[in-house]
């Protein structure tokens, strides 16, 4: 079975039509029906997303060979790595975060990274509901350990004049610019002119997300 055959199954068991797939994806309903086709396959974000819609391992959505969970648990890891909380981010206005949360969270097991490079965020906010929602739990690389430097489209967390925030980062040959991603448009996109004094600092980026939606 293809992984389009396999998508289709699992949005029909789940009573999901096309139009309300694209949306809770944040998608046009033509993407949808590129990925049950095979014509185009869906980022890894958006598998990611798709096997918590659908409440099976990310494994069975691309594969097909894992059993499906009864639960909302994906990984039986038999070596577990943990990484700590480390407090929040704002996916709004961007705030302080708090210092380290007495708490590890456990690293999917096919997160290749070294555990010490990486740590948990908790999402504050609505701005990146398309992606996240209020309450997700992020796992972020640190910024020293990219293999190369942020691209445009990579989810990172940022520090701005001492307050972090998580937004989607652009950048262009004059502007850096942090982008909401949200069904909401009260949320505007923070746009920064290189060279100016604002003292910005991007932290990690995104790698894994453990979603939360309301």
């Amino acid at each position: 079975m293809t992984i389009g055959k396999r998508l289709r199954d699992l949005r029909k068991k789940g009573g999901y039509s096309v139009p309300q797939l694209a949306k809770k994806l944040g998608v046009s309903t033509s993407t949808i029906y590129g990925y049950e086709s095979n014509s185009r396959e869906a980022s890894d974000e958006q598998k990611q997303k798709l096997a918590k819609i659908y409440n099976v391992s990310l494994d069975y959505l691309i594969t097909g060979s894992e059993t499906q969970p009864t639960t909302p648990t994906l990984y039986k890891n038999p070596n577990p790595r943990y990484a700590p909380l480390l407090g929040t981010a704002s996916a709004g206005t961007p705030e302080s975060v708090d210092q380290f949360i007495d708490e590890m969270l456990e690293i999917p097991n096919f997160i290749k990274h070294e555990a010490e490079h990486m740590f948990f965020i908790k999402v504050n906010g609505d701005s990146m509901n398309k992606l996240m929602g209020n309450g997700s739990t992020a796992l972020i690389l640190k910024s020293e350990h990219f293999t190369t430097q942020p691209k445009t489209g990579d989810i990172v967390v940022f520090k701005v004049d001492g307050e972090y925030c998580i937004k989607r980062f652009i950048e262009t040959d004059t502007v850096v610019i942090f982008e909401p991603a949200s069904y909401s448009d009260e949320f505007k996109p923070l746009v920064y002119v290189k060279g100016t004094s604002i003292d910005i600092e991007v932290i990690g980026k995104v790698i894994y997300t453990y979603n939360t939606w309301e």
